[in-house]
């Protein structure tokens, strides 16, 4: 789908979709058309999403609600539900990207609907075997993209290898000053090292692309060392939660010292700037979600928990990926390497 069809980039966003919908993420959507000119469509529940509106100041020619009378929940089986309930908001949001209604669309939803939806009513880019989910990570240097992280648990080498080329295109494109750097997720740095998958990826990725540097071991994931690191989306899915729950942890844990005695009270007000400006650089909510790349258009899965701000992060993502014409370099880069 080109969104070069609209005249406006436009995004559907699943306002039922998450934990917080769907007020905060009709509020984020409305905060997003502040700092953005796109237009949106809301998919959901009519009745809900019109007393939301009704209740906020908005340009009304840039806001727009799609009927969804279904709603996909976190317990039901992805492809059961998705197949089954074709009225669902995650199928109405895949569905006017594949007819050129919407450049893209955002669900902070299942992930697994909105992947099997987007695949199946978007469908994948030409050539692309397996689509994959992007995460970005922040470093003590440049972000890391580490893709897979959840899409594909079962993998063969030419996925990784086209996973790398999915990634180092998305990478270059939102920041183009940097140069990306491509690594193998694995349990050692030399060749060797891994099991049959990675050793095999590894063959595979070095005799096609560019700056490779090889094996990445878990721990230099936040060193900076590479900017798209390539796994699994065991290994990958594993990866994100953990780091997840470490920084939550830690900050946690950094609360509790620090409000422990008047003298530890008077050491948080100290660093209390240093201290918001480390934990904004590990929010959830300034990244905008994870991308599925190799479908044939724009998919953002925000988080969950996603509230307003979060939602908002997602949009801009959103703008900016279809801006950089992302899914048309994707095919190109694809075809070439099939030939």
């Amino acid at each position: 789908m080109d969104a070069k069809k609209l005249e406006k980039i436009t995004i559907a966003l699943d306002a039922m979709g998450g934990d917080h919908a769907p007020d905060e993420i009709v509020k984020g959507a409305l905060l997003s058309l502040k700092e953005n000119d796109f237009n949106i469509i809301l998919v959901g529940q009519e009745e809900k999403i019109n007393n939301l509106l009704s209740i906020q100041k908005y340009d009304e020619q840039r806001v727009s609600v799609a009927k969804a009378t279904q709603r996909i929940e976190q317990d039901e089986h992805p492809a059961i539900a998705v197949k089954r309930k074709k009225d669902s908001s995650i199928n109405i949001c895949s569905k006017l990207v594949k007819d050129g209604l919407a450049g893209g669309m955002i669900s902070a939803g299942s992930t697994g609907a909105v992947m099997t939806s987007a695949i199946l009513n978007i469908g994948r880019i030409k050539g692309v075997k397996r689509p994959a989910l992007a995460a970005f990570i922040p470093t003590i240097r440049d972000p890391v993209l580490l893709i897979d992280i959840g899409a594909n648990v079962d993998c063969k080498p030419n996925y990784l290898l086209q996973f790398a080329i999915m990634g180092k295109i998305l990478y270059e494109n939102l920041l183009p000053e940097i140069k990306p750097k491509i690594g193998l997720l694995s349990i050692g740095e030399e060749r060797t090292k891994g099991n049959h998958l990675v050793q095999e990826s590894h063959n595979l990725i070095s005799k096609s692309i560019k700056n490779f540097v090889g094996n990445v071991e878990s721990h230099q994931i936040l060193s900076g060392k590479t900017n798209v690191i390539v796994c699994d989306g065991f290994v990958g899915n594993t990866v994100i939660k953990s780091m997840e729950g470490t920084a939550e942890m830690l900050f946690h844990q950094l609360k509790d010292m620090f409000l422990h005695n008047t003298v530890s009270k008077i050491g948080a007000y100290l660093l209390k700037s240093a201290l918001k400006n480390l934990k904004k650089k590990f929010d959830y909510r300034e990244y905008g979600g994870l991308q599925l790349l190799g479908i044939n258009g724009i998919c953002i899965k925000a988080h969950g928990r996603s509230k307003s701000k979060a939602i908002k992060s997602s949009v801009k993502v959103a703008i900016d990926t279809i801006n950089s014409k992302t899914t048309t370099r994707i095919g190109s880069e694809i075809s070439k390497y099939l030939e």
